[in-house]
């Protein structure tokens, strides 16, 4: 049988966006990486801020298993979840702008676009005085940064080609 797949992401309610939120966030949400763990047993499971994944062999149990998560924080936290779909994994997995698949890692069309278009906004504000050299290369750092956690080699080098570089 080929491993299932759940993904429950948007955590409503929960600002993100600096690191004390994230830290507070991660505390907040401490409790619930407890319950998916300790008390329903689940060895297949991943968490980043409010995207989570959940594995496991049977569809009918991951089901269930998200119904009790969604009690779980619904109840204990007071919080509601966006709705969960299973799929298997064989058809890749979206998690944080990236498609996962068990050999590779794909950047999302939607997330390559969202960094080319913060890229060349970046390098207009360089160009316009809005932002330091310094800032421009932090952020550049940053992007590259993301994109090399999935296959882009080719992609940011053609990119990057294309673009003229000049300060």
């Amino acid at each position: 049988m080929t491993e299932q797949v759940v993904k429950i992401e948007q955590v409503d309610d929960v600002p993100f966006g600096n690191l004390t939120s994230q830290y507070f966030g991660n505390l907040y949400l401490d409790s619930l990486d407890h319950f998916v763990k300790d008390q329903c047993g689940v060895k297949g499971y991943l968490r980043y801020m409010d995207d989570m994944l959940l594995f496991h062999q049977d569809k009918r149990a991951l089901i269930e298993l998200a119904d009790e998560v969604r009690t779980f924080v619904a109840t204990r936290l007071q919080l509601r979840l966006a709705p969960a779909f299973v799929q298997p994994v064989s058809n890749g997995i979206s998690f944080l702008g990236l498609r996962i698949f068990a050999d590779r890692l794909r950047l999302q069309r939607t997330s390559w676009q969202r960094c080319k278009d913060k890229f060349l906004q970046k390098r207009q504000e360089l160009r316009e005085g809005k932002i330091s050299e310094e800032h421009f290369l932090r952020s550049l750092g940053a992007m590259v940064s993301h994109l090399d956690h999935a296959d882009t080699y080719h992609l940011r080098g053609g990119f990057f080609e294309k673009i003229s570089l000049d300060f």
